[in-house]
């Protein structure tokens, strides 16, 4: 099972699916590129999984705050 991380303005990790809205700092590791990885619309959330997603809710004062529909993983 694929679990978000934890960020300050959710309450607890929870299982990414396809379809769900989640704050682009659930998804990053914190010491990535957040400009770069919005560009592309994926991230690697572990060594493993990469989630497709579309920015629905862009915010440039904190990228992390982003809200973000996942689209694949895969």
């Amino acid at each position: 099972m694929l679990l978000t991380r934890e960020y300050i303005k959710t309450l607890e990790r929870e299982e990414i699916k396809i379809g769900n809205k989640y704050y682009l700092g659930e998804l990053v590791k914190g010491d990535e590129d957040l400009e770069e990885i919005i560009e592309s619309g994926a991230i690697g959330v572990d060594e493993k999984d990469v989630v497709e997603f579309v920015v629905t809710d862009l915010d440039k004062e904190n990228l992390l705050d982003c809200l973000v529909v996942v689209k694949s993983i895969y």
